[in-house]
This record gives C-alpha cells, sequence and structure tokens, in this order.
C-alpha cells in the first residue's frame, strides 16, 4: 500500500524543531516499510526548504495535496492536530475515501521484504 505520512512539520519553527518532526516522519516511514508499505514521506521537502530564500506560501499544501491523491491511506501522526498543513491533508483523505490510520498496530501487514 502507498501510505501518506501525514504530521507537523512547523514553517513558523526554527529549524532544529523543524528537523526532529522530519526524523519523527522519517521513523514512521521506517516502521511502513518493515510492514511491507511504501511511504510517502512529504517532511522531506524540509531539504528542499531549508536554506532556500524563496516564499513559496501556500504551494507547499498545494504539492502536498497533489501527491496525497497518490496514495492508498494516510498515516495521522500523533502531532497532526497541531497542523495546519496536516489538518488539510486529513480532510483531503476524507474526500478522497482513503484509509486513515493513527497507530502502526492498525495498520495491516503489506507484501514482505
Amino acid at each position: 500500500m502507498k501510505i501518506y505520512v501525514a504530521g507537523k512539520y512547523g514553517n513558523h519553527l526554527p529549524s532544529v524543531y523543524r528537523l526532529d518532526n522530519v526524523m519523527k516522519a522519517i521513523e514512521t516511514g521506517r516502521q511502513l516499510i518493515l510492514k511491507g508499505h511504501n511511504p510517502f514521506i512529504p517532511h522531506l521537502t524540509h531539504f528542499i526548504h531549508e536554506g532556500w530564500d524563496t516564499d513559496i506560501g501556500e504551494k507547499w499544501y498545494e504539492l502536498d495535496l497533489e501527491w496525497l491523491k497518490c496514495c492508498d491511506a494516510i498515516f495521522m501522526l500523533d502531532n497532526w492536530e497541531d497542523s495546519k498543513g496536516a489538518k488539510l491533508e486529513y480532510q483531503k483523505a476524507i474526500d478522497l475515501e482513503i484509509q486513515i490510520y493513527y497507530r502502526m498496530e492498525d495498520v495491516p501487514n503489506g507484501s514482505s521484504l
């Protein structure tokens, strides 16, 4: 299954806090891989955002929502309710009628490694 990982990034936060959120998303992606799935981790755009002096504003949300359309499910990280972007992703998942997961133990096993 292609599973989108959604959670707080924090455009307004200092880089060190954003990176902490990125690492939490990466760890979730690793767990999904081990369960046999193909995660999409939008937090990885941190490495595009970091040090880029161009403000593309709402374009970040547009990019993320386009990728969500390609996924079979979404995994909501614990901090998702504190994030404007994750709330948009959650609503889009509802609109797309894709499966929503909140706990790793609820994600079924996919193809083995």
